[in-house]
C-alpha cells in the first residue's frame, strides 16, 4: 500500500493500523519504506506473510505543515483463514446392475475455506460435464451417469481442490 504526501504541504506520512476492536497502533517500521522525490514523501506498506490479526484498516496520516491539521486517506485489509478442503460426503464401492437400472449417481460433498472445487476422474483420466451422457449437478457435488453401461465401470474419483490443498475419495464401480 502507498501513500504520498507533498513534503512542502504535510510532514511524512505515517502508517497506523486500525484493529476491528478500535485500537489504533503505529504499524512496525520493519513493514514500511520511504521513497522521496524532489516534492512528495511516500511510504509504502508492505505485509509479509499475512496472518488473521492482520485485518482491518490501515490509515496513513499526515500533519498539514499549515494548519497542524491531520489529513488521513484509509485502505481495508480482509483476511480470511484458508482451511484445506475436508470431505463430507465421499465415494464408496458399488455394484450397479445394468440391466435394471438406467442412470448412476455419485455424490461428493467438501468444505474448505475458499470453498472447494470438485473434480471429477474415472480410471485416473478427469471427467467434464459436458460429455454426453454424464451429468454435473448441485455445483459439481454430484456426479450423475445416464444411460449406464457396463463401459461405465471403473475406478471413480472426486477431488476437492482450493487454494489450501486438496483431498480426494475413490470408489470402485462394477
Amino acid at each position: 500500500f502507498s501513500c504520498q504526501a507533498n513534503k512542502f504541504r504535510f510532514t511524512n506520512p505515517t502508517w497506523h493500523h486500525l484493529y476491528p476492536d478500535n485500537m489504533t497502533e503505529a504499524v512496525s517500521s520493519s513493514m514500511l519504506k520511504m521513497k522521496q522525490t524532489a516534492y512528495s514523501n511516500l511510504l509504502e506498506l508492505t505485509l509479509h506473510r499475512v496472518q488473521l490479526e492482520n485485518a482491518g484498516k490501515y490509515v496513513c496520516m499526515a500533519e498539514s505543515r499549515e494548519d497542524g491539521g491531520l489529513v488521513k486517506a484509509e485502505t481495508l485489509v480482509h483476511v480470511e483463514a484458508m482451511v484445506p478442503p475436508t470431505l463430507r460426503i465421499g465415494l464408496v464401492d458399488q455394484t450397479v446392475d445394468a440391466s435394471n437400472t438406467t442412470s448412476m449417481s455419485l455424490p461428493c460433498r467438501a468444505d474448505g475455506v475458499p470453498s472447494p472445487e470438485i473434480r471429477w476422474f474415472r480410471d485416473g483420466e478427469e471427467m467434464a460435464g459436458d460429455v454426453a451422457g454424464i451429468q454435473l449437478e448441485d455445483g459439481g457435488e454430484r456426479l450423475v451417469v445416464e444411460r449406464i453401461s457396463a463401459e461405465d465401470a471403473g475406478i471413480y474419483t472426486c477431488m476437492a481442490v482450493n487454494r489450501a490443498g486438496d483431498v480426494s475419495s475413490n470408489g470402485t464401480v462394477t
